[in-house]
């Protein structure tokens, strides 16, 4: 019969101790970025002319939130206005209310990607303050020189879950 070594033993609690220790120093010692799915960013700009890209930076605790945002225009809008008219669009490509502000934003879930939702917000959204980046905005009033579409919505998709 072999008894185990001590030495040995020793060495894997220390490796053990030492393994919680970092592994409960969270993004303390491990910054992490948290990005939206391409794929998502891929398939949400089927619902319109996505008519400017940018992306939305929030850090807190080592932590950095990169958030997508798109300026689209889908077009003519039906009688519930571009809100309505967009959240139909993205309820077809499986996403579903989850806060409803409507008719000025809503907040979107979708069951196929659980980590990541989407702001829809009109135009009308921004015009009282806080209002919006400067970037963003100028992103906004950009879109509706350029086309004077009354069908144009802001997506901002962010991760929820990492």
């Amino acid at each position: 019969m072999r008894v185990p070594s001590i030495r040995r033993s020793g060495r894997s609690a220390a490796l053990l101790c030492a393994f919680l220790l970092v592994a409960a120093c969270g993004t303390e010692f491990f910054p992490i970025t948290v990005r939206v799915d391409p794929d998502i960013v891929h398939d949400i700009r089927g619902i319109g002319k996505v008519l400017r890209e940018t992306t939305d930076e929030a850090t807190w605790e080592n932590t950095t939130e990169i958030s997508i945002v798109l300026v689209v225009d889908i077009g003519r809008p039906g009688p519930e206005g571009a809100v309505g008219t967009a959240s139909g669009l993205l309820r077809k490509r499986g996403w579903e209310a989850s806060v409803d502000g409507h008719p000025h934003s809503m907040w979107m879930e979708s069951r196929k990607w659980p980590d990541t939702e989407i702001m829809v917000s009109g135009v009308e959204f921004y015009t009282s303050p806080p209002g919006l980046d400067p970037d963003a905005e100028k992103a906004l009033r950009s879109a509706e020189a350029q086309t004077g579409s009354a069908g144009i919505v802001m997506l901002k998709l962010r991760r929820t879950q990492w």
